[in-house]
């Protein structure tokens, strides 16, 4: 190679990084999560076994889709589904839209969707056990979203509810000092 030809190269070097650039970062934005979440309740505080609702919102941007609670496989159904390991249960089935109903020009198959916003109602119910505090409630949503050319893999998202705990059965705390006889009777001797 001559010197002049390792100039042209180099003097193109620039336009070639910056394609490069450009792809990624077009790649990079398709990967962005089309879906976000809000969650709300009422209810700001339950007793132990204390029933209350979760109101949940999937916004889902233009253009893409998730499936229906109900979908059957092959495609990812949404699922909701409370986090293990803390004073909450489901109390009883998840509450939907109903979705959008349309043949995959894929597989010919009937699926079932939502696109734009998707309000879900969450049945919770706090345990028996449950101990006076602040306790969020940990909700996992997990779905597959897809547009007409690609389908993003199965993806979980969180999302917490604060909740006080009231009432019940208060944490024990620990005495400071020593025990004795006299002590104890202190409060009833005149």
């Amino acid at each position: 190679m001559t010197l002049d030809g390792a100039a042209r190269w180099c003097g193109r070097l620039p336009g070639f990084v910056l394609t490069i650039l450009l792809a990624a970062a077009s790649l990079g934005a398709a990967q962005e999560d089309p879906v976000t979440l809000a969650a709300s309740s009422a209810t700001r505080a339950v007793k132990p076994g204390g029933a209350f609702l979760v109101r949940l919102v999937a916004t889902i941007a233009d253009g893409w889709h998730l499936y229906s609670l109900t979908q059957p496989p092959p495609p990812v159904a949404t699922t909701i589904r409370l986090a293990p390991s803390q004073p909450f249960d489901l109390d009883g089935d998840v509450g939907g839209p109903a979705p959008v109903l349309a043949t995959d020009p894929n597989s010919g198959e009937t699926v079932e969707f939502y696109d734009g916003e998707a309000p879900f109602t969450i049945p919770v119910k706090a345990s028996p056990k449950a101990l006076p505090g602040m306790a969020p409630v940990r909700i996992q949503f997990r779905y597959q979203a897809c547009n007409d050319s690609i389908c993003l893999r199965p993806t979980t998202l969180t999302v917490d509810v604060a909740m006080e705990i009231v009432g019940g059965k208060t944490r024990l705390r620990p005495v400071v000092g020593r025990w004795t006889p006299a002590a104890a009777f202190a409060c009833c001797s005149t």
